[in-house]
């Protein structure tokens, strides 16, 4: 109990977690299908996805795709790419962008 006191308060907390998220986003994400360099990204609450540090989304304007990128481990992308092609019916494209260090 007396760990939540050495962390902050509630509003602490939270904007730790949100600054952290914040710094593992990239400066863009490469469109899956036509390759564009995608900077309107969209951060994706992934508190619930197991595995996943983090989450973002960008949809292309020239070809209408959407794409994700996740910072996470193999298998908590497996799963996730799994439950996207359930969802849409389609079958995604898994490309991997390393982000350089600061």
């Amino acid at each position: 109990m007396g760990q939540a006191n050495i962390k902050g308060n509630r509003a602490t907390r939270v904007a730790k977690a949100l600054a952290k998220i914040e710094a593992l986003k990239p400066d863009h994400i490469v469109c899956n299908n036509c390759k564009a360099h995608l900077t309107d990204l969209v951060t994706l609450d992934s508190r619930q996805m197991e595995g996943i540090e983090a989450a973002f989304a960008a949809r292309c304007e020239l070809c209408d795709q959407d794409t994700w990128a996740l910072k996470a481990g193999s298998n908590a992308v497996a799963d996730v790419s799994t439950a996207i092609d359930s969802v849409t019916g389609g079958v995604g494209k898994i490309g991997v962008t390393n982000k350089p260090k600061s």
